[in-house]
């Protein structure tokens, strides 16, 4: 029995795990969120760490039910069967929004957790064994179970062999290494590869913030890089800048960035040596940059010469950015493809941004929402409704 591999850490759940199909957004499912979001602002240490908050606020039942409104639909539902997930150690608590997703979508789960002994990925668990012991959620328990190995073929081979769905999130070497697993013949797969985001950024609205706005405008950029050290895929690393930018608007946004973030982020030596690798790196190939206003150790601000088609694959790590002045929004379309994930934007209305994406016929970008929201999961991601995705319809006439 695969359960007997001591190379597999049990974390919570049952090691015999059973099918248990459910219809999407079940009241049992929506109780257990609401219970582990309550479970969650009750941690002394909840407020250090802001990707916890977020998915709390966002997990409650009354969120949830709001959720179920816009994207489920009136066909009679029900969840695949057993989802086998497979989540990246960058952001580490990616397993629990992939965890939620095939769980809202009628299904039992079994999550391996690339990360583990972290601070806030150990809280969360053991939130789950707290709330998997009552025994309304009994039946949750013996649906479910969270799992932790290194990286071991055979066990992936046979957690994908017995699973009715698959969500593998990672980069393309893991994505294509799942691909070639033997699968049931009706397994679904949603695979979240690796993905690239921007930001683009009214600079005339920015010189026309007052302190106040400005402040708050910062510090929403601060959380979709800095939370996650901009290894989440949908933190920006490109920077756009509309049309005659105003240079003035430009170096008060980079200098009240630099201010937040000597005053807010945990510069440790791991990070520090990192930034500073990948930075050298990137400036060894330097004829499209323009370097000559480094003046922080914090953020820098890479001007690029000119954007070609393969600006996805030179990225930043921890502040250090790329920025580029367009002449025109559409030549978004010039750069932009499939790898392309989140724009988040400033200064901009929903109808501009409907008309540039639908007129431009632009092929790639999966969302778009303002500076501040890049972090915030949904059911809708890399332009999938994961519940249509995961679940199947029942046809009746």
């Amino acid at each position: 029995m695969l359960h007997k591999n001591n190379s597999i850490k049990y974390l919570a759940g049952n090691k015999n795990i059973k099918k248990i199909i459910s219809e999407p957004f079940s009241d049992l499912s929506l109780e257990f969120l609401d219970e582990l979001s309550k479970n969650i602002f009750k941690l002394k240490l909840v407020k250090k760490y802001k990707d916890l908050v977020t998915f709390a606020f966002w997990c409650r039942r009354k969120n949830l039910e709001e959720i179920k409104k816009d994207i489920l639909d009136n066909k009679i539902r029900l969840g695949l069967g057993i989802l086998f997930h497979v989540t990246p150690a960058n952001v580490p608590i990616t397993f629990i929004y992939s965890f939620v997703f095939g769980l809202l979508a009628g299904n039992s789960n079994i999550v391996r957790v690339n990360q583990i002994n972290l601070e806030q990925v150990d809280m969360l668990i053991e939130i789950i064994k707290k709330i998997f012991s009552e025994k309304r959620f009994k039946n949750l328990r013996s649906g479910n179970l969270f799992i932790s190995y290194e990286k071991n073929n055979t066990i992936s081979d046979t957690y994908s062999s017995m699973a009715d769905g698959r969500i593998i999130w990672g980069g393309d070497n893991t994505i294509n290494e799942f691909k070639k697993k033997n699968t049931h013949t009706n397994c679904i797969d949603l695979f979240f590869g690796d993905k690239y985001s921007i930001c683009l950024l009214n600079s005339k609205k920015i010189k026309s913030l007052n302190k106040k706005k400005m402040n708050n405008f910062v510090e929403n950029f601060y959380n979709d890089v800095f939370i996650m050290d901009q290894n989440a895929c949908s933190s920006p690393h490109l920077i756009l800048w509309e049309k005659n930018p105003d240079e003035n608007s430009k170096i008060i946004f980079w200098k009240n960035l630099e201010k937040l973030v000597q005053k807010k982020y945990l510069f440790t030596n791991d990070i520090s040596s990192k930034k500073f690798k990948i930075l050298n790196q990137i400036l060894l190939n330097n004829n499209n940059f323009d370097t000559k206003n480094f003046k922080s150790k914090l953020v820098y601000n890479i001007k690029l010469k000119k954007i070609n088609n393969g600006i996805e694959k030179i990225r930043g790590f921890s502040g250090i950015f790329f920025e580029y002045d367009l002449n025109k929004t559409s030549e978004l379309k010039k750069i932009v493809n499939r790898k392309f994930q989140t724009l988040t934007y400033f200064g901009y209305t929903n109808d501009f941004l409907k008309k540039l994406i639908l007129d431009k016929k632009i092929g790639g970008i999966d969302r778009i929402v303002p500076v501040g929201k890049a972090l915030e999961i949904n059911l809708i991601w890399d332009g999938f409704n994961v519940i249509d995705k995961m679940s199947r319809i029942i046809d009746i006439r």
